[in-house]
């Protein structure tokens, strides 16, 4: 009672301040959570007719009082609005659709948009004469500027007195308890609120006392986890850290059986959070398990790059003197070369498969010549069983949410994952060169095959059994990234961990993980980064082994080309300069350098920088912007600054990690080089920026007197960072968690297996235990999506199921040498299903004119034009087919053109559905 009584009461009072400014910031976090409902029936001579079946309204009496706001949709935001609409009691939806979908689907899809509602009517009829009433529902919430405000006077003060704080909470433990308790009682109704109540409506008391029993059963399952130590946490972690883990555990397991067993209502994950299920958000059945399916499936090809490495060093002198640790680093780009070159021979050569077999019998030949560790191997063994739980969350969380049609559903995918999964459809049928069936006479550049290979394997693959192209590359890319940087990380630590890492250091690895991409989706979007980013964990490696050697720096360029050219082509530029790292600021060190090996080095940079200019230059710099994302998202596109924020801070971030790393590092001009060209031009070299964190991160684990001479900077910097990694996924900000999540698993699985040899074994023992944890909670997920109890779909379908399906009818209904023409396209328009059109490459057979974005269409608006006239006149009965100016004679012609469209003479129905027909030309 005597230490109570010596709290000084302005600390406290400042602490209690902390405490409610974040628990008013999670109201944000938590979609639709507000402390009251606003309701507002619309006024039907308000009604005014915009476009289709879309309908546009003002809602004046959808307005708060400050310091609350009723949030709306808008550029940069997309997924802010809380409304909910309703037609004689109905609710519709979906909510936040595109304005495009309002437009010409209709359904009841409806966005709330700078404050006006455009919508449509559940049957496509007219709201002004169909004697139906509408009613507008939305909660309000804290105003975000004032949120936001408050957060960063919080942050100022904790800034300034953290010491205070931290002092208060360890002299004054029962005080600590009881303020650590209550926040997490109130963090966790407002989740549990956010998951049992209605989008719009206001939280009643029944809500609050069943949120109250979930946090009960929360505590009760975190007490028996504690108990138990179900983790071996015990001796290992803080007991406060300890207790978090577990109520955390505790959470999540109330959570996935909660959902498994259909105890909260049926919920959708949606880009703002947690919000009723509609019946088009039910994942068809089948899809989870797909998706684990597909993801376990793809484990030997994603291993392929380690074992083929390593058995090609099998061969030399150097590769026999490597432990286990430095043959997995040292391997990994070789591996990923040798198999792009195995894959390009099954598929560009009739025997191309004898080569293959040559090269893979070869590196395994290279591992009887090595003298490997069994013991280690096992380890390593283990270590890629406890990495797979992650990567299976991640691949079914992105699964989930961008998975193309199936099973009569309409796929949720973007346009370059759309092109990625088609692909494989291509390669499948016709192997290389790869045609682009999408536009007749344009073809791709081979510069850029071995950038293809996830699709390259997928099309091996799929000759043999049956897939979905479209899971396949999304559980892929995202366990291809998974495992490669947990197996790197760990190995790396293995080999340079010569002292325990510093706490400070280890929050900087961290980070540094999370803040390394463009979002979290970006991995599954843009295959080739799960290449990249594990790929520079070895440039890395090489650039501290060979140091200071002719060997070293042909070793790097080497590794840095194989590298970049089967992975992110414009990662050159920071793989070759961290390949001279050790030569950077060091003139007499390069000038020992064999000047024939500088000229080699640079001729073959040289040529390849070259060659890429030649291919890809053009295309990048007409429909690229130069200017930093703050610029960009905040100046260009005027988006609001609660918007644009990640994305300012990102660019401070980098800005001032730029300037630390002039001022501290002995080799600041391979990351400057890094950040330079990532903030004059983040379109094209985002991927810049995420190597460069990483190899901060790796170099403190070498140096961390660097770290120690500015902490508080070098972390602020990097916290800077990390934000557009959590609010700027396509998915909404729920994704968020979800990499964290998997970021978390992967450090800690790489800090336990490359614990000391005397403490390894009960650290690998914690690691496997979490691992097995997330797998359980995997498994009752799948549990819950199946039986439709849980959803993951944070935005609308963008490509029918009906659309693709006619391609399969193309594909087995037509001859293989038939030219098709399509108004599956659009001239104005880049969607999935039109201007950006990689659907029509399924049918695997050439198509006039459908992907123009993906073609020199795109720079050429002169010859799009003509192109879409010649193909609009060919469909409408203008011009015949065979009459068409065509890269090459075809046998036979079809359409394939809106089931409501009526076709000249001269075209006889081959197939159709209730959306799209096909046509054979028979005039």
């Amino acid at each position: 009672m005597k230490s109570m009584m010596q709290i000084n009461p302005r600390i406290f009072l400042e602490l209690l301040a902390h405490v409610l400014i974040v628990l008013v910031l999670m109201t944000q976090l938590v979609p639709g959570l507000g402390l009251w409902t606003k309701q507002s029936q619309i006024q039907i001579p308000q009604i005014r007719s915009d476009q289709g079946f879309a309908y546009v309204v003002e809602l004046p009496g959808l307005v708060a009082p400050f310091p609350f706001v009723i949030s709306s949709d808008g550029p940069g935001a997309p997924a802010d609005s809380s409304l909910s609409l309703y037609e004689d009691g109905r609710r519709l939806g979906p909510a936040h659709s595109s304005h495009g979908q309002i437009r010409q689907a209709g359904l009841g899809a409806y966005s709330h948009w700078n404050g006006g509602l455009l919508f449509s009517s559940s049957d496509g009829s007219d709201p002004r004469t169909n004697g139906r009433t509408y009613t507008a529902s939305a909660a309000a919430a804290p105003n975000p500027g004032v949120v936001m405000a408050s957060f960063l006077v919080a942050v100022l003060l904790w800034l300034f007195r953290w010491r205070d704080y931290l002092l208060l909470i360890r002299d004054n433990k029962r005080a600590g308890i009881i303020v650590g308790s209550v926040i997490f009682y109130l963090v966790c109704v407002l989740v549990f609120l956010g998951m049992g109540k209605q989008d719009g409506e206001a939280v009643s008391l029944p809500n609050i006392f069943g949120a109250s029993l979930m946090v009960m059963a929360t505590v009760a399952v975190s007490a028996v986890f504690e108990y138990f130590d179900v983790f071996g946490l015990r001796w290992k972690v803080p007991h406060i850290l300890r207790r978090l883990a577990y109520l955390v555990s505790g959470f999540l397991a109330v959570v996935a059986v909660g959902f498994s067993l259909g105890l909260f209502p049926a919920m959708n994950v949606g880009a703002a959070g947690f919000e009723p299920m509609l019946a088009v958000q039910a994942k068809p059945s089948g899809l989870a398990s797909a998706i684990v399916l597909h993801a376990l499936g793809s484990l030997f090809g994603i291993l392929l790059p380690f074992l083929m490495g390593c058995g090609a060093l099998g061969h030399t002198k150097f590769g026999r003197s490597l432990s286990l640790h430095g043959l997995m680093l040292a391997g990994y780009p070789i591996g990923l070369g040798l198999v792009a070159a195995g894959v390009v021979s099954f598929l560009a050569l009739s025997y191309g498969w004898v080569i293959s077999v040559a090269v893979l019998v070869a590196a395994a030949l290279g591992w009887r010549m090595l003298s490997v560790d069994r013991q280690l191997l096992r380890h390593y063994s283990v270590l890629v069983a406890a990495l797979c739980p992650f990567g299976l969350l991640y691949a079914l969380w992105i699964g989930l949410d961008w998975h193309g049609p199936f099973a009569g559903a309409g796929g949720l995918t973007s346009g370059d994952l759309s092109f990625y999964s088609n692909s494989i459809w291509s390669l499948q049928t016709y192997g290389l060169p790869m045609p682009n069936l999408a536009v007749d006479g344009e073809k791709f550049a081979q510069a850029g095959v071995p950038n293809m290979l996830i699709p390259m394997v997928g099309a091996i693959f799929a000759k043999a059994i049956p897939l979905d192209p479209y899971l396949f590359v999304i559980s892929f890319s995202t366990m291809a990234y998974v495992l490669g940087i947990g197996i790197l990380l760990t190995a790396f630590l293995c080999e340079h961990r010569h002292a325990p890492i510093a706490p400070a250091v280890k929050v900087f690895m961290v980070l540094a993980l999370i803040a390394a991409g463009r979002y979290p989706y970006w991995i599954a979007e843009s295959p080739p980064v799960a290449h990249a980013i594990p790929v520079a964990v070895s440039i890395f490696w090489y650039s501290l082994r060979l140091k200071g050697t002719a060997k070293g720096i042909a070793a790097g360029i080497l590794a840095g080309v194989l590298g970049s050219a089967v992975s992110k082509i414009v990662s050159l530029s920071f793989f070759v300069c961290l390949s001279l790292w050790p030569f950077d600021g060091d003139k007499q060190k390069l000038h020992r350098i064999p000047k024939s090996v500088l000229l080699v080095g640079g001729i073959i940079v040289g040529a390849y920088v070259v060659l890429m200019l030649l291919v890809y230059g053009q295309m990048y710099l007409s429909i690229g912007r130069f200017g930093s994302e703050s610029y960009r998202y905040y100046w260009s596109i005027d988006a609001n600054i609660l918007a644009a924020w990640p994305f300012i801070a990102r660019d401070c971030g980098v800005l001032f990690l730029l300037a630390l790393c002039v001022w501290l590092l002995p080799m600041p001009f391979s990351v400057a080089v890094a950040f330079v060209t990532f903030l004059a031009y983040p379109y094209l070299f985002q991927i810049n920026m995420a190597l460069a964190v990483l190899s901060l991160a790796l170099f403190f684990v070498i140096g961390p007197d660097i770290f120690r001479r500015a902490p508080v900077p070098w972390t602020t910097a990097i916290v800077l960072t990390v934000p557009a990694m959590f609010f700027t996924d396509p998915s909404g900000i729920m994704t968020g968690p979800i990499w964290f999540a998997v970021v978390a698993g992967i450090f800690c699985c790489a800090l336990a297996f490359s614990a000391f040899r005397q403490q390894a074994s009960n650290y690998v023992s914690t690691a496997c235990r979490i691992s097995g944890f997330a797998l359980g909670m995997i498994g009752l997920l799948v549990v819950a999506v199946e039986s439709k109890h849980l959803s993951v779909a944070t935005h609308p379908v963008a490509i029918p199921f009906d659309a693709m399906e006619i391609w399969a009818q193309v594909r087995s209904k037509t001859e293989p040498d038939t030219l098709v023409f399509t108004d599956q396209t659009s001239p104005d328009d880049a969607g999935t299903v039109t201007g950006k059109n990689s659907v029509v490459v399924s049918g695997t057979r050439q198509v006039y004119v459908a992907n123009w974005v993906q073609s020199s269409l795109r720079t050429n608006a002169e010859a799009k034009s003509q192109r879409y006239q010649t193909n609009e006149a060919v469909l409408s009965g203008q011009i015949r087919p065979d009459a068409v100016d065509m890269s090459r004679p075809y046998t036979s012609f079809a359409a394939v053109v809106k089931a409501s469209r009526v076709m000249p003479a001269g075209w006889s129905r081959l197939g159709g559905n209730a959306e799209w027909a096909l046509y054979a030309w028979n005039g």
